[in-house]
């Protein structure tokens, strides 16, 4: 009578390997190993334990098949053979061990042969330290600056989704994996507004070194560097100010998109003609 101890972690493949010979079987699958392979058919009711490893770490599976030759050697009657069936010398050791004892069993290591278990294809690991030294931001940011500078002010995008779309299509990133790609989208991203490269102004960006919206910016300055009795109290009083310190009194439509900026940027609430709240 025969015990089957198999590796599915290192033999990938149950076909082949005469399961019938054996009164029990242990099939030990890997934490990365969601499903069996077996093509051949059988007559007979194989009686299979399948012990399924949980977590990663290195020689986990081996471990789990030491512990249960040693308990099965304790449990079962020296008559009954183990087989360790694993492409794996190591398992050399343990079967040596089990039939030195004082009361020995037979216990053998058998390797299928290349012919009957196909090799599974060599897994590449992934260096992501390498990967992540590849995104590098600065080099992208100066892409993008560079593209913005030569495009037309009109052709900019100014919502955040084409935005990122541009950051993406317009930089070195595009080489990059998905993953990376948009890890390095959302640094380049933070990067711009960091720097007042772009600038939201109500639910659109500006780019106030090419389209005129630094006004936005020095503005901002000016209010924040004043006193809290120096500031304007309404509205109308706000909206003179920009239009003067601006130097922009004929025009409405910058004087509001100021005032947008300061709502977004919370530095004043949705204020009434009466009075303005500021959160800064």
């Amino acid at each position: 009578m025969k015990y089957a101890f198999i590796d599915y972690e290192n033999i990938h493949s149950l076909d082949n390997l005469d399961l019938h010979l054996y009164e029990r079987i242990f099939l030990f699958l890997g934490a990365n190993q969601p499903t069996i392979q077996l093509s051949e058919k059988f007559n007979d009711e194989l009686n299979f334990t399948l012990i399924t490893i949980k977590n990663i770490a290195k020689n986990n599976l081996d471990f789990h098949i030491a512990y249960y030759l040693g308990k099965m050697d304790m449990q079962t009657d020296k008559n009954i053979e183990f087989c360790v069936i694993s492409k794996d010398n190591g398992y050399s050791g343990i079967c040596e061990f089990i039939q030195n004892q004082r009361n020995p069993r037979k216990c053998i290591l058998l390797k299928p042969s290349l012919h009957d278990v196909e090799e599974e294809p060599v897994k590449l690991i992934e260096d992501k330290s390498a990967k992540t030294a590849n995104i590098n931001i600065e080099q992208y940011l100066e892409e993008f600056q560079a593209y913005i500078s030569k495009a037309k002010v009109e052709h900019l995008p100014r919502k955040k989704d084409k935005l990122c779309n541009s950051i993406r299509s317009q930089t070195g990133i595009k080489s990059l994996d998905e993953k990376l790609r948009q890890e390095a989208v959302v640094q380049v991203f933070d990067a711009l507004c960091k720097q007042n490269i772009i600038i939201l102004s109500g639910d659109e960006f500006q780019y106030p070194q090419f389209d005129g919206g630094m006004i936005y910016l020095k503005y901002e300055k000016y209010l924040l560097c004043r006193g809290a009795k120096r500031r304007p109290t309404s509205l109308k009083s706000l909206k003179n100010d920009i239009a003067s310190k601006c130097n922009i009194k004929n025009d409405v439509t910058k004087v509001n998109a100021i005032i947008q900026h300061l709502v977004s940027n919370k530095i004043i609430k949705n204020s009434s003609e009466l009075k303005i709240d500021y959160l800064k």
